[in-house]
């Protein structure tokens, strides 16, 4: 996903689902992982989350483009 990174595809999707989807604070996601004996700080997962908006950005606009076409919603 992210040239020459350390984290991988599943990891910023499981983050942004913490984030986005679970409504989970980057506070608590931090907290979680430092307790899970990987200290991740929130200043990276802004990054991470960032650059994973980035990468997704054209699949989410061709989707809303779709959505646009359909007579019903």
């Amino acid at each position: 996903m992210i040239e020459k990174g350390r984290y991988g595809a599943s990891f910023l999707a499981h983050l942004a689902v913490a984030k986005c989807a679970d409504h989970t604070p980057l506070y608590r996601i931090e907290k979680d992982f430092a307790r899970q004996g990987f200290p991740l700080k929130r200043s990276t997962m802004n990054e991470l989350l960032q650059r994973a908006f980035e990468i997704t950005r054209p699949l989410s606009a061709r989707l809303l483009d779709q959505i646009r076409e359909r007579s019903v919603v």
